[in-house]
């Protein structure tokens, strides 16, 4: 008996409860309609059920809406028997399927939430305005260059979405960020944790800590911060961010820029943004283009206008067409996304 017992709740822990009920149920009222139906029947004239096989085949044909027809009851107890057994088990056969369904969901869920094994992977820290804008910036992108995992304190994943992969957590956490595989990722984006109304300065702590964590588990992956506060600009740097960007540092720029250039924020913001039309964009150049001169490279790729090259901690601007690449340069220019295939794989 407690071996029974022992296997039954096995198969209920890998099943789900909803699921091992339900079939359960089923069970039982296959059974018990059958042994019915077989009692009723066996010693009525014309009736085609005369042994428990039968009795069953027909309990399964009536709870599962099939109903071949080739054996039925023929009194009035086998077909009140049959309409009660139709009553139970429809309702038990679309719990069962909706249970299923469920589970499959539940079982999809966990393998997106709890099996980050990818490598080379971009996580994003906190969900709010700013992250999703990132996101849906993310997704309107034709060309996916890595995969994207979101860890946030929510119970499930905000973005449907089969690219963006989820991980439930406080990211300033080792377990949750060790659950995103954070030690294998090559990139994050930690925005500011607005999910409660606390004081800009510890939101910025908060991210602080938050880039100090990620440090400690990745020495090498690019980590660009959003802190509210310009003074906080060094204290992120020092704990170990790339690229730190202050709370609305770019809309205050476009909007003292339009003062005197009126059409340049419209212009910048297109070429930010997701939509149709030229784009931004900053690679690494590949090693087969290294020691090639701007000159060579723009007869490459004749619609690509490069704006400027990062080089030894510096940017160069103009660059001169007798420019020669290096290795770990990178190059900023301006094209359609079709014409950029040859770099960014």
């Amino acid at each position: 008996m407690n071996i029974l017992k022992r296997i039954l709740i096995k198969i209920e822990r890998y099943t789900g409860s909803n699921v091992f009920k339900t079939v359960l149920i089923l069970i039982l009222i296959v059974l018990v309609g059958s042994y019915l139906e077989y009692v009723s029947q066996i010693n009525t004239q014309g009736s085609q059920i005369k042994s428990p096989q039968l009795a069953i085949w027909f309990v399964f044909q009536t709870v599962t809406t099939v109903g071949y027809g080739d054996v039925v009851p023929v009194n009035l107890t086998g077909r009140i028997i049959a309409i009660i057994i139709m009553l139970a088990g429809i309702g038990t056969v679309t719990t069962l399927t909706a249970s299923t369904a469920a589970y499959m969901t539940n079982v999809k869920l966990k393998h997106k939430i709890k099996s980050i094994r990818m490598k080379n992977h971009t996580i994003i820290c906190n969900y709010n305005d700013y992250s999703k804008n990132i996101i849906l910036n993310y997704l309107n992108r034709k060309l996916k260059i890595d995969s994207l995992v979101l860890i946030a304190n929510l119970q499930e994943n905000p973005v449907k979405s089969d690219y963006v992969f989820f991980t439930p957590g406080d990211p300033t956490d080792e377990k949750t960020l060790a659950e995103a595989n954070a030690s294998e990722a090559k990139r994050f984006i930690v925005t500011g944790d607005f999910s409660s109304n606390v004081p800009l300065n510890l939101i910025d702590a908060k991210t602080i800590l938050n880039i100090f964590q990620i440090r400690k588990l990745n020495k090498s992956a690019e980590i660009i911060a959003q802190v509210a506060s310009s003074d906080n600009v060094t204290n992120a740097k020092s704990a170990g961010a790339d690229e730190v960007i202050t709370l609305n540092e770019l809309s205050a720029l476009v909007i003292s820029k339009s003062i005197m250039n009126p059409k340049l924020p419209d212009f910048v913001l297109r070429l930010l943004s997701s939509g149709d039309g030229p784009k931004i964009y900053s690679v690494k150049i590949p090693d087969k283009y290294i020691g090639y001169n701007l000159l060579d490279f723009k007869k490459i790729f004749k619609k690509i206008i490069v704006l400027s090259v990062f080089s030894e901690n510096d940017y160069i601007f103009p660059v001169e067409d007798n420019y020669e690449f290096a290795e770990n340069n990178v190059i900023y220019f301006i094209s359609e996304e079709n014409e950029i295939k040859g770099l960014i794989k």
